[in-house]
């Protein structure tokens, strides 16, 4: 399990590099009709964790070298919250796109394998 999350990661990490926010959902969907999941749990767990973490790092990587962090500014925007907040809410809003694409690709591959 581990290595199909590191795998999804990486996939969604370096698509998110080249095209908008939005292909963490495709890039979730096509892999979990590609490789089976014994179960949609596992399918759920999977593009979860995979799109919470590449969008936490995605979003310490933008936020290298730069004097006040997006973070930072998104959170004083939402009322003078800590800047983990920000990263914490940007990897959330990852996870459960990418738990949205995984989940609709397993169950497709369910009902057009039957």
């Amino acid at each position: 399990m581990l290595k199909t999350i590191l795998i999804l990661t990486a996939l969604i990490l370096l698509t998110s590099l080249l095209f908008p926010w939005w292909i963490i959902v495709i890039v979730s969907f096509l892999y979990m009709v590609l490789k089976k999941q014994k179960s949609l749990l596992k399918a759920l767990l999977i593009s979860f964790i995979s799109g919470f973490l590449a969008y936490l790092f995605y979003s310490l990587f933008m936020s290298i070298g730069v004097q006040r962090s997006p973070a930072e500014l998104i959170a004083n925007l939402l009322g003078e919250l800590p800047s983990w907040s920000s990263y914490t809410i940007t990897s959330l809003v990852g996870g459960i796109a990418a738990a949205f694409g995984g989940v609709s690709g397993y169950l497709g591959k369910v009902v057009f394998e039957k």
